[in-house]
């Protein structure tokens, strides 16, 4: 395999649910973008709350949630408050603070305010005590150097609804799996847990891609079925000297016509995005320990200085001053963090009542 077709990253060649079907190559930019994240498990939970209740998340790590049984609404800063129902699952990929409380509970918007809302703890209409809410959780970092383009196009909070219908088999595998670990720790558990975050966080990528028919930036040009075979190509061979006209033949397209589409689907001109690409891989041949010779000649330049010039441009510093700030886990002390297992402790999880 040559080193530039390792880099590409490769397909799981598991086949997806009926209603997500993505085709091979769209799945592949996936996989190759996905395979410059280093996604690393920390901890997963199992919570049993009952009414009312409050849970508060601080910035920073990246988190999922699984509303196994009950009900809850999700507060993240700058979005409107989301209701979750059994069988909902929602991702954070950003980072971003947030507060799950029971229904009635979000009235309260003074994080030190205990008190619970009049009404809370009864299901609304009907004076009965709501059932107590199950949540299954996950807590992640995610990794340079392609995390900006990922998360470019992603919101703040992906959501999978699966309330009422029945769940995907790889959902509740992957729970099952998940609430063992946690029920059970034993030796192991720590690579399991985040191995298995690892698989929960890409199927809600991937799940979640594929049902966004007018997305825009990589994810648009994934979806599209000429512009993502051009894609796929410059990932597949970042260090070809491609021009305009070979990625339209790869597209089937005119030239005039496939730069004008890909701008308009993608946000940037085809060599552009080639570019930002290259640079993308070469971070992380970089902080591998290639030399920048090496990192030159595997990102498609031919000369140290042409590839040097583009580097600093790019990240405003020479690729041989590659500061650790890249590597975001690694500056936070993360590798040294075992995945942790949390088991029915409502008060360990964020803090709240």
């Amino acid at each position: 395999m040559s080193d530039h077709a390792a880099l590409a990253g490769t397909h799981d060649g598991s086949s997806d649910d009926h209603d997500e079907i993505v085709s091979s190559a769209d799945a592949d930019v996936l996989s190759q973008l996905l395979a410059l994240v280093r996604l690393r498990g920390r901890e997963v939970y199992n919570l049993a709350l009952e009414h009312p209740w409050r849970r508060e998340f601080p910035p920073g790590p990246c988190h999922f949630h699984l509303v196994e049984t009950g009900a809850a609404v999700l507060l993240v800063d700058g979005e409107a408050p989301m209701t979750l129902e059994s069988g909902d699952l929602v991702l954070l990929p950003q980072g971003k603070g947030h507060r799950l409380t029971s229904a009635g509970a979000h009235a309260h918007t003074d994080p030190d305010d205990n008190r619970p809302a009049a009404g809370v703890g009864k299901t609304p209409g009907t004076g009965r005590m709501a059932p107590p809410t199950r949540l299954v959780g996950g807590v992640f970092d995610l990794d340079a150097p392609a995390l900006q383009l990922i998360l470019s196009v992603l919101p703040a909070v992906l959501k999978l609804s699966y309330a009422g219908a029945p769940r995907p088999q790889w959902l509740d595998g992957l729970t099952r799996f998940l609430l063992a670990e946690a029920d059970n720790p034993l030796p192991g558990s720590s690579l399991m847990i985040s191995r298995m975050i690892d698989l929960v966080v890409i199927r809600v990528l991937r799940s979640w891609a594929a049902a966004q028919p007018a997305a825009t930036g990589w994810l648009g040009g994934m979806a599209h079925p000429r512009i993502g075979r051009a894609m796929y190509a410059i990932h597949q061979d970042p260090a070809r000297g491609w021009s305009v006209g070979d990625l339209a033949a790869k597209a089937a397209m005119s030239r005039s016509m496939f730069a004008e589409r890909f701008t308009q689907i993608v946000g940037e001109a085809p060599l552009r995005y080639l570019t930002r690409w290259r640079m993308t891989l070469a971070v992380d041949l970089l902080r591998s320990g290639r030399s920048v010779g090496e990192a030159s000649r595997l990102c498609g330049y031919g000369s140290e200085a042409g590839f040097s010039r583009a580097f600093k441009i790019h990240y405003g510093q020479p690729p041989g001053g590659l500061h650790p700030r890249f590597d975001r886990s690694h500056a936070a002390g993360h590798d040294a963090i075992p995945p942790r297992i949390r088991n029915n402790s409502a008060s360990e999880i964020g803090s709240g009542y």
